[in-house]
């Protein structure tokens, strides 16, 4: 695999026709339950909302990537959900977010968030691939298109 899959999984990937930001982002959190690198899911989910009222993470072209180090992750994870109709998630050019990249690491991993982001950042500055997600027509077709990234 490739550094943009090493944290994904293909239990943690996922297409949802959730109606709003909301549920999206809970949709991204839902596949760290039941994962051994997750301590606390309930912990990391507050976290993770509670980053999302103070910053919104909608960067753009259809992605958002909420995002934090918290003590209940015990090695770096994440998850990764396409809503091919789009949400309105307060990104910064208005456009619906059709790719929510969710990303937990334990604190002190700056190195390691960075390369991941730069990785991920990559990926999506590519239009070919950042417009194919959103057209998978499961989590099997994402996998498909994101394991060997």
């Amino acid at each position: 695999m490739g550094l943009f899959a090493d944290l994904l999984a293909p239990g943690r990937v996922a297409v949802s026709r959730a109606p709003d930001k909301w549920a999206a982002l809970r949709r991204g959190l839902e596949l760290f339950e039941g994962d051994p690198r997750v301590a606390d899911p309930g912990a990391l989910a507050a976290a993770v909302r509670e980053r999302e009222r103070i910053l919104p993470t909608g960067l753009g072209l259809g992605l958002a990537v909420p995002h934090v180090r918290h003590a209940s992750v015990r090695d770096p994870v994440a998850s990764l959900v396409v809503l091919p109709a789009g949400v309105d998630y307060g990104s910064l050019d208005g456009a619906p977010v059709k790719v929510l990249l969710t990303v937990a690491m334990p604190p002190g991993c700056q190195s390691e968030w960075l390369r991941y982001l730069a990785a991920a950042s990559t990926l999506f500055r590519g239009r070919a691939f950042r417009e194919a997600l959103p057209g998978a027509a499961d989590a099997e077709a994402l996998w498909a298109l994101v394991r060997d990234r």
